[in-house]
């Protein structure tokens, strides 16, 4: 079950888009719409475990391969604790 805490909204999503022109920041490719190349996600920035929220000053537009994953190995290198 998907926890809708950790989720954008609908309108939030379309926002980010709206404001990417519907390119990934990353690669610049088109994810939305009826150009689209590759399959868009909407990133958090700061993830939600870090005290990050849903607001769109804190997403990001990006495909989901390579670029979104690329962006979700980053913040786990960068924020795991030393064991």
């Amino acid at each position: 079950m998907r926890d809708k805490a950790r989720e954008f909204t609908s309108e939030t999503k379309r926002e980010i888009w709206r404001k990417q022109w519907g390119r990934c920041a990353i690669c610049g490719e088109v994810c939305k719409g009826h150009n689209a190349t590759r399959r868009g996600e909407i990133h958090h920035i700061k993830p939600i475990s870090l005290g990050g929220g849903n607001e769109i000053s804190n997403g990001i537009g990006l495909c989901d391969k390579p670029c979104h994953q690329e962006a979700n190995d980053y913040v786990f290198r960068h924020t795991r604790r030393s064991a």
